[in-house]
């Protein structure tokens, strides 16, 4: 073999070597990328679960400050229109008053029902906590819903707005596939 051939033969085996040595070196190289991006994964996995966390939590907090700030008006309404007895003589004879328009039974009714129609939007968007809301009044707002759905009824066929009280209805309608209520109770 020639001087030449010699030196040729060792470049190539040098070229070969580095070759291989590059190559091990994008493999280990490709194999630290893996395992950034596996990290990086894990990270904004953390970051997106620690944000959702934060939002749940501001929510509900956010849906406790909004109850607290209107809960006396939520009381003075309340007072006007009975809720605790489902088939009582008052609150049947109440019912029957409040469907006269204009009377006082159906403004406070309609005043109670706009604010839950509020209060129940928040919630169906999502501005205010579901569960915050279930566990403070879901009972509550089941049985309202329940004991005045006839009044709702003949106010949506009176002024023509099959749509009136609607996120309330929704509202009610969660609460009580989630905690559903006893049947109400006859007082006779």
């Amino acid at each position: 073999m020639t001087t030449f051939e010699q030196r040729s033969l060792a470049v190539a085996q040098l070229s070969l070597l580095i070759s291989t040595i590059v190559a091990i070196l994008l493999i280990v190289q490709l194999w630290f990328l893996r395992r950034q991006i596996a990290d990086a994964r894990r990270a904004l996995d953390d970051s997106t679960q620690q944000a959702a966390e934060e939002t749940t939590r501001r929510r509900r907090a956010e849906t406790l400050r909004h109850f607290t700030l209107t809960v006396e008006d939520q009381y003075e309404l309340q007072a006007k229109v009975p809720i605790m007895q489902e088939n009582a003589p008052e609150h049947l004879a109440f019912r029957q008053r409040a469907s006269v328009v204009g009377s006082e039974e159906f403004d406070h009714l309609r005043k109670l029902f706009s604010y839950y129609e509020h209060l129940a939007a928040g919630v169906n968007l999502g501005i205010f906590s579901f569960t915050v809301i279930d566990r403070t009044a879901g009972a509550r707002l089941q049985r309202i819903w329940r004991m005045y759905t006839p009044w709702v009824m003949d106010e949506r066929e009176r002024i023509k707005r099959k749509r009136l009280y609607e996120e309330f209805e929704t509202l009610a309608n969660k609460l009580s596939d989630v905690s559903p209520l006893p049947p109400p109770v006859d007082p006779a």
